[in-house]
């Protein structure tokens, strides 16, 4: 005789399966509910990150690459003026605030090594605390 349905066995995992189901359900929860405290945890500790790498750039980066105009022919800050014609023709924003495509670890070897006409700053000069904090607020926006 054969048989055209579920077997015996596959039934009775099935009721022992549907039986549990609420017992799982409760410990997921659980365990969600234990890690929302650390999610939120991080994003704080991410957005306080953010707002000292603001307070950093804005001492250490924003003299160069600031966005305020200078002068009243509204002359660009010296790094952004430079960054304006290279990246000309481009959808490539000349403030670094306004980038989405720089990443933290790019940030941080533009920072230590210099590139072009930006120097390189030492650690006795923008600390490892600092540039961490510079990296992710300027990476913030990355949509990479």
């Amino acid at each position: 005789m054969s048989s055209t349905g579920p077997s015996r066995d596959t039934i009775q995992g099935a009721r022992r399966l549907a039986k549990a189901a609420p017992q799982l359900l409760s410990v997921l929860l659980a365990g969600a509910w234990a890690a929302a405290p650390t999610l939120n945890a991080t994003a704080n500790e991410r957005n306080a990150t953010i707002d000292l790498g603001h307070r950093a750039f804005l001492e250490h980066c924003d003299a160069c690459h600031g966005r305020e105009q200078i002068g009243s022919d509204g002359g660009m800050q010296p790094a952004t003026a430079s960054l304006a014609i290279a990246y000309q023709g481009t959808r490539t924003p000349a403030t670094l605030e306004d980038r989405t495509d720089l990443s933290a670890t790019y940030v941080k070897y533009i920072v230590r090594h210099g590139d072009h006409g930006m120097p390189f700053f030492r650690k006795t000069m923008v600390s490892d605390v600092e540039l961490e904090a510079i990296a992710a607020y300027l990476s913030r926006n990355n949509t990479r």
